[in-house]
């Protein structure tokens, strides 16, 4: 058949024709494909089933808008449980709205980017206060709520209210990246335009939630980053991406901006093509574990920045070099708290995050005396640490505490000035 105007007007992005679908034929293809695959072979999830359990669009769209949400960076596995507690307590975008902050970073604790918590709770107030309850009706609407991007707004759109748009998450810049050859950096911008091109032009036209879901699913089990299963995709006699791995194909046009750069091998692991990371920043801390008759001391973080909002255990950035000794000295002097001679090191914790990778320092400290306490100051039993919203690194160094450290090391620091300063105002001096 005749190339489709969509086409053309898509093949003006790269030189390569490849980069591009050949023509409707070839999409009709694709879009049957993709969707017999998925209806056979798609998991089991719980956003998928309350979709499927209501007509009520805003009910939809919660639930579709909760799940995107939780999936960003996050593995399904590990989103499961979570989804599922979050919207047995708040099943409806009226229950999340009237909850209190405090409850939600309870409930995010553990999940990563807790930003993202905060975001939704602010997104259900907003519908809730500004909206009516009723959710917004289309992509180009959604994207006014707090933290929806281009992605999620078509992810919801297409899903919750079969609205004809494409999602492209890293599961389809990898397919795409493959099935079309595009060997450009998948951030590059150039690149970018042209997935969210392809997204336009190949979602079904009857049933975009489940095509868009096919891609996603397709991406994240066959179309896998290192080892994808290629014998059983259902779409890879399309692939230019296996053809040239099978020397079928080798056309790269050095002045084609979605080629794959000249000396790389054609594999389908090569794509997509990624800009290296930089280098995580390292930070350093001394950690006191403070008790007082048997509880714990937690401060609360600001409500910007990292981990804003979240529960710990009193610290104090180092640098530099000094004796453990004087770390108890640094962080009782931050405190404004008279701690005993008894001191405990426990040993050494770490934890990375997406750019920073942290090094905890940790000592057992006992409290002489009970201190005054500000607003972002309590004490805690273990049971109260662990239902507080606290972040991943707090529950290794409890567990530390609790469990030991069979690889346990001394480590010389010296307090930034800088921070210390911050913490005094902590607490009040008695």
């Amino acid at each position: 058949g005749k190339p489709c105007a969509r086409m053309a007007r898509n093949s003006a992005t790269a030189c390569c024709p490849h980069h591009s679908f050949h023509d409707i034929e070839e999409v009709h293809t694709l879009r049957i494909s993709l969707l017999e695959w998925y209806a056979a072979n798609k998991r089991d999830l719980p956003w998928r089933r309350r979709v499927l359990e209501t007509t009520d669009t805003s009910a939809k769209a919660y639930a579709v808008w909760v799940s995107e949400v939780m999936l960003q960076q996050t593995q399904v596995a590990t989103v499961v449980p979570y989804y599922e507690r979050w919207m047995t307590k708040w099943p409806t975008v009226y229950d999340l709205a009237s909850a209190d902050l405090e409850e939600v970073r309870e409930m995010w604790a553990g999940l990563g980017y807790y930003s993202r918590g905060h975001r939704l709770w602010e997104g259900a107030k907003k519908v809730v206060e500004e909206l009516k309850g009723e959710f917004p009706k289309s992509a180009k609407e959604l994207l006014v709520l707090p933290g929806v991007g281009h992605y999620t707004a078509g992810a919801v759109a297409s899903i919750a209210l079969n609205e004809v748009c494409g999602a492209v998450d890293g599961n389809v810049v990898r397919v795409f990246s493959r099935l079309r050859a595009i060997g450009a950096h998948s951030d590059a911008k150039a690149a970018s335009d042209h997935f969210w091109q392809l997204a336009e032009q190949l979602v079904d036209r009857e049933n975009p939630g489940d095509f868009n879901q096919a891609l996603m699913e397709l991406g994240a089990t066959l179309c896998a980053p290192k080892s994808p299963v290629c014998s059983v995709c259902p779409i890879s006699e399309h692939c230019v991406a296996l053809k040239m791995e099978k020397g079928t194909v080798s056309d790269i046009n050095e002045r084609c901006l979605l080629c794959l750069p000249c000396g790389f091998a054609a594999t389908v692991s090569t794509f997509p093509m990624k800009a290296k990371k930089k280098a995580a920043r390292s930070e350093c801390f001394v950690v006191g574990v403070v008790v007082w008759e048997g509880k714990f001391l937690i401060t609360k973080r600001p409500p910007t920045g990292l981990l804003a909002g979240m529960w710990e255990f009193p610290c104090v950035e180092t640098k530099g070099t000094f004796a453990p000794e004087d770390a108890t000295t640094a962080l009782s002097s931050s405190l404004s708290l008279a701690v005993g001679e008894n001191w405990k090191y426990l040993g050494t914790v770490t934890h990375q995050f997406s750019h920073l990778h942290h090094t905890y320092e940790v000592y057992h400290l006992n409290a002489l005396l009970k201190p005054v306490l500000t607003a972002d100051h309590k004490w805690v039993d273990s049971l109260e640490l662990l239902r507080s919203a606290i972040c991943t690194s707090v529950k290794k160094i409890y567990q530390l505490l609790t469990h030991g450290n069979k690889k346990k090391r001394r480590a010389t620091l010296s307090i930034s000035p800088k921070k210390q300063s911050k913490l005094d105002t902590y607490f009040h001096k008695q």
